[in-house]
């Protein structure tokens, strides 16, 4: 039974190994400005194997909301990187879906635990991320030529990750071994604010970054639920 577990998570570590080289790669080619987009592809679509090959292993609460959600990001990846049309607005209201059911997956799994869904964690958390979140919302309306709806729908998807990495550390919380699902939730928030801060000041190599930051997020959301139940 040890050597089984050890053997699926050294298939684990060697995705993960993978996904990074094949980071590096598109960091390299595109001299950290401008990510590939058919690495982006490859990334994103690994993940979602990935994501998929955990739910059918483990069958549970997690790891079936967090295939669901993956499916949705995998739609805003190939949505940003153009192979889809719809560019910002529709890969970003993809990711907005992401966060929602990663929400219901958290909340789902901690009451399934019997555990305080709106803890000291969950408030601590959320105090901390919305202070960040209105702060560079106001800063990025001052560089946003758009106004009304996008502003609204920026706000609004900001909303939905903050509540997201909140009940990440409410599910941490109430149980430890959820540690990586907490530090991805606010890896993903620090991949996020990148993309913001990119808009209002030049930051160098802010591609690189970003992506580097969010293949962290989705490592430490997908695999979590791996050694976690």
């Amino acid at each position: 039974m040890l050597f089984t577990f050890k053997l699926k998570s050294y298939r684990i570590s060697l995705v993960f190994i993978f996904q990074i080289v094949v980071l590096m790669v598109g960091i390299i080619l595109g001299k950290g400005k401008q990510m590939n987009k058919y690495i982006v592809v490859l990334i994103s679509i690994t993940f979602l194997i990935t994501a998929l090959y955990i739910f059918l292993k483990r069958r549970s609460v997690y790891s079936k909301f967090i295939f669901i959600a993956m499916i949705f990001c995998f739609l805003g990846d190939i949505t940003l990187a153009g192979f889809i049309p719809g560019g910002f607005i529709f890969g970003g209201g993809m990711f907005a879906i992401a966060h929602i059911i990663f929400i219901i997956g958290y909340i789902r799994t901690i009451r399934a635990q019997n555990g305080i869904v709106f803890n000291k964690a969950f408030f601590i958390s959320a105090v901390f991320y919305y202070v960040i979140l209105i702060a560079l919302w106001i800063v990025k309306l001052r560089y946003m030529k758009n106004s009304g709806g996008l502003q609204i729908g920026i706000f609004a998807y900001g909303i939905c990750l903050t509540t997201m990495a909140s009940l990440a550390a409410a599910l941490c919380k109430n149980n430890k071994k959820y540690l990586k699902t907490a530090v991805g939730a606010v890896f993903f928030i620090i991949s996020d604010s990148f993309i913001g801060m990119s808009h209002a000041i030049k930051v160098s190599y802010s591609e690189a970054i970003i992506w580097t930051t969010y293949v962290i997020a989705l490592y430490g959301i997908i695999y979590g639920g791996e050694l976690c139940e």
